[in-house]
């Protein structure tokens, strides 16, 4: 039995090749013992790499993101954050705030230095705040309501390739820039293949919308699952008829908006049993079912167990 139900056939290579985007600028930070750097919120979703060190990525209220080399975070557009160099749960003792996507000119129109505090620094991130040419994706993006983290493999050699280039950019060697901004593109297309794979992640249907109105739906359907969704509150959303609705969701899914939010609810379930301690009940009215029965049924038709074996058996590999 397969480990996600079964969805609409994708082709993720078809849309990584037409993956887009445009990095508005990139941003070298490295920040010392005790400090942190904020950025206030900027109107472009922001990719941040960690080269070296360990700390915490604070993004507004939400509960911190633990720091560490080769992870890969992506910042919601309109969300201050802010990046902590601390040990344990210390306060840092000093900030640094950015207010705008430039913060320094001394290293050319496209790449730019942030530092905090004048030590060795000990968390060095490589970020970029970026646009997709993509008038759905970028729907999709400004429908985001966490910050999304991925830890790649340090065989994938990026963080290796990114301290090179980044040491031709300090030395103003030709073509530097642009070497980096294809690294962090590469960085993107690594990070959305790892969140087309899994069975978690909103992005897994990304590349099949291609109505803004639509994407604009599907992401408040992707980040609150647990809500009683119907076609017709989400047609209100999206500023269409239901019946438009309906039909241009099957056309860009080849299921109409209740199997997908089955699948959903349903994978997200999967993916909490097998890497969380936390009740069958509570799992359930996370992703939306009111009754341990209701989602017990549900969740044996799309995976064969029911909850309780699944998890166990997850949690034993």
């Amino acid at each position: 039995m397969s480990d996600r139900p079964s969805a609409t056939p994708f082709d993720i290579d078809q849309w990584l090749s037409m993956l887009d985007v445009e990095f508005v600028r990139l941003t070298e930070c490295r920040i010392g013992q005790g400090w942190a750097l904020a950025f206030e919120g900027f109107d472009e979703p922001g990719l941040h790499y960690v080269l070296s060190g360990h700390g915490q990525l604070r993004v507004g209220g939400a509960a911190p993101i633990e720091l560490a080399p080769h992870r890969a975070i992506i910042v919601p557009p309109s969300r201050s954050y802010h990046f902590e160099s601390v040990r344990g749960n210390e306060a840092p003792l000093s900030f640094r705030t950015i207010s705008s996507p430039t913060c320094s000119t001394e290293a050319g129109p496209t790449y730019q230095q942030c530092r905090a505090g004048e030590d060795a620094p000990e968390l060095a991130l490589i970020c970029g705040h970026f646009r997709l040419r993509d008038e759905a994706a970028e729907s999709v993006f400004a429908g985001m309501e966490k910050a999304l983290v991925v830890s790649l493999s340090a065989a994938d050699a990026i963080g290796d390739q990114l301290a090179a280039t980044l040491a031709e950019l300090h030395g103003g060697q030709p073509g530097a820039s642009a070497m980096a901004t294809a690294l962090m593109e590469q960085i993107l297309i690594k990070l959305f293949r790892k969140m087309l794979g899994t069975s978690d992640e909103w992005l897994m249907r990304l590349g099949l919308i291609r109505d803004p109105r639509i994407a604009r739906a599907f992401a408040w359907l992707m980040t609150h699952p647990e809500l009683s969704h119907r076609v017709a509150s989400l047609a209100e959303i999206a500023a269409m008829s239901r019946s438009a609705f309906a039909a241009g969701f099957h056309a860009d899914f080849g299921d109409g908006p209740m199997t997908v939010l089955r699948n959903v609810r349903l994978a997200r379930a999967a993916a909490m049993l097998a890497s969380r301690d936390v009740s069958v009940e509570q799992v359930g009215r996370s992703v939306g079912y009111a009754s341990r029965s209701s989602f017990t049924r549900a969740f044996r038709a799309a995976y064969g167990p029911d909850p309780t074996t699944f998890a166990l058996a997850r949690k034993r590999r």
